[in-house]
């Protein structure tokens, strides 16, 4: 029976059954047959991931039979195929393993891949995009300057935190003033970068025109027609290759140095008709974005990519306009940081090898739980002076996963909850079915006891502030109760990165409090404890890295001089 025959016979069945066939009834050799059969296998494996081999493979099969001819009648042509046929397949399957998602939605992945495989050098030609808005920046002219603790201006010194104002770009580069803001930790290797278009203005009045103002002592922008400053787009990398790398420079202290960047960066527009989708970092956080939000594609050098999104929705400036309070959209600022919140928490539990699938899932359970409670009893709460207090929550939550780098659920848990007790006991307490005679705090930590379990219990009580014992105690006797209590707190290990977090959100955020007198009696609470941080954060090696050790002793250390001159200028008034 020839190869056209036994084809025939199994028309309806062209795959590996076809060829268990031909090697039941032929005399074909085995080592042919097996090498044949291995080429199919591998074709049906990429037929389920991979769309382009799938049109290209039934024309192949066919080519690899009828080169056969006779059963009898076996050629180089038949090995010389399948050997082509299998290095093909071959290397189709490692790029399918190779291949790295960026995003949960198809189109907006197959957007992002292929702007990754321009920037890296993959492909050199542009492909095309579709409907989606893809731009390709123009070469920036860019100044980097190292950090130095002798800097003129405060915010590119080591141990402060640099205000960052990035922004959506124009075709030609420049930034318009929908900018969105974040900070940056400024360390000894520190390079600060700064475009040299400032950042303009994108209404119809003002089209073209540099934002003017004044940046404020702890880094922020006021805007001011006759301000003196101008606003420009600043970042920040410790990357001490980065500046010679991307801009062909060497950065140096105290000196903005002029480079141009040589590698391409695209920026892309989600269309507006997506909802929102999760885009996976360079770092393999997941960030939420939305319809006609952007991402930018950039590479860094050195093999790198970066794939970020920007928020243009968020109309709320990352600066303080004249005359107006600061516009800050909180509502979006609690969604999106809670969003991040939960996407890097699942992020870890998962990737945590020693957790069973019962244990992730009681542990990411367990942290949306506390974290709904949370948002929930504390949404009505009294606003802080730098806005709502649930805003507080998510960044004291949210900093000891993303800055001290915690992997601890229960730790997460009790983040969420540092101040339900303290502040939100009489909620806690009304969920409890207990008749005995005990106070609202002991309800309310046996509630959480009974929901989160005994760990993040003691590690909520004690990060608890006391209740004052007598109403008549003075200012000094009610910070020495407080110094005290802390410095035995955090001595629990499990306690400290939380109460550092927590603190550092309170004390060294003091310029947010606009009444002097309020300012001036939480300075006076506030210096002393800071020392103890100081001393307890020199023995917190098992529990931060070197770098974060350094960073926020150099943090803690600039505050307690700015607290004390403050002290001073008030005391003198």
């Amino acid at each position: 029976m020839g190869m056209k025959e036994i084809i025939a016979k199994h028309e309806a069945d062209k795959n590996i059954e076809a060829l268990n066939a031909i090697k039941a009834e032929t005399g074909l050799d085995s080592a042919t047959v097996n090498l044949a059969e291995q080429a199919i296998a591998r074709i049906n494996e990429i037929n389920k991931k991979a769309t382009e081999v799938l049109e290209t493979t039934p024309s192949e099969i066919s080519q690899i039979k009828n080169l056969g001819g006779d059963i009898g009648n076996k050629t180089e042509g038949v090995d010389a195929k399948i050997n082509e046929l299998q290095k093909e397949t071959t290397q189709k399957i490692e790029e399918i393993k190779n291949k790295v998602e960026y995003c949960d939605d198809p189109e907006i992945n197959e957007m992002v891949t292929k702007i990754v495989s321009i920037v890296e050098g993959i492909s050199g030609d542009e492909p095309d995009f579709g409907d989606i808005n893809v731009e390709k920046m123009q070469k920036m002219a860019t100044l980097a300057m190292k950090a130095d603790a002798s800097n003129n201006e405060k915010r590119f010194r080591p141990g402060n935190r640099l205000k960052t104002y990035t922004g959506v770009r124009n075709p030609d580069g420049s930034l318009k003033d929908e900018t969105y803001g974040g900070e940056a930790t400024i360390k000894e290797v520190t390079t600060i970068y700064r475009n040299i278009e400032p950042v303009l203005y994108a209404d119809d009045e003002r089209k073209g025109q540099p934002i003017r103002g004044e940046y404020e002592e702890d880094g922020t922008f006021v805007e001011k027609p006759e301000g003196t400053e101008i606003l420009f787009n600043e970042y920040a990398t410790d990357n001490p290759e980065h500046s010679k790398k991307k801009y062909g420079i060497t950065a140096e202290p105290k000196k903005w140095i002029e480079g141009m960047a040589q590698i391409p960066s695209y920026l892309a527009q989600i269309p507006t008709e997506k909802g929102e989708i999760q885009i996976k970092t360079a770092s393999g956080k997941m960030i939420s974005v939305r319809g006609g939000d952007f991402i930018v594609v950039d590479n860094l050098g050195g093999g790198k990519t970066s794939v970020q999104g920007i928020e243009n929705n968020i109309k709320g400036k990352t600066y303080r306009p004249w005359g107006k309070q600061e516009q800050k959209n909180e509502n979006n600022f609690a969604t999106f940081t809670e969003k991040k919140l939960t996407n890097n928490v699942d992020l870890f539990i998962n990737e945590n090898q020693d957790y069973t699938p019962a244990q992730k899932e009681q542990f990411e359970k367990k942290f949306k739980e506390a974290l709904s409670l949370a948002l929930e009893i504390h949404k009505d709460q009294k606003p802080r002076p730098d806005g709502p207090y649930v805003n507080h929550i998510l960044r004291v939550s949210n900093r000891i996963v993303e800055e001290y780098g915690i992997k601890d659920p229960e730790l997460v848990i009790a983040a969420a909850l540092h101040d339900s007790v303290e502040d939100q006991a009489k909620k806690l307490a009304n969920l409890v079915n207990n008749t005995e005679a005990i106070s609202e705090r002991e309800k309310a930590l046996l509630f959480i006891k009974n929901t989160f379990g005994e760990r993040v219990e003691k590690i909520v009580s004690k990060l608890s502030n006391p209740e004052p014992e007598s109403e008549g105690l003075s200012p000094e006797k009610k910070n020495l109760i407080y110094k005290e209590h802390v410095k035995e707190a955090i001595e629990d290990s499990d306690v400290f990165p939380i109460k550092l977090s927590d603190f550092s959100d309170n004390a060294l955020n003091l310029e947010a409090v606009g009444d002097p007198t309020r300012r001036l009696k939480l300075s006076k609470k506030y210096l002393p404890v800071i020392e103890v941080f100081v001393d307890r954060i020199e023995r917190a090696q098992d529990i931060l890295s070197p770098e974060k050790i350094t960073e926020m002793k150099n943090r803690l250390l600039s505050a307690i001089e700015d607290i004390k001159n403050f002290i001073k200028n008030q005391e003198n008034i």
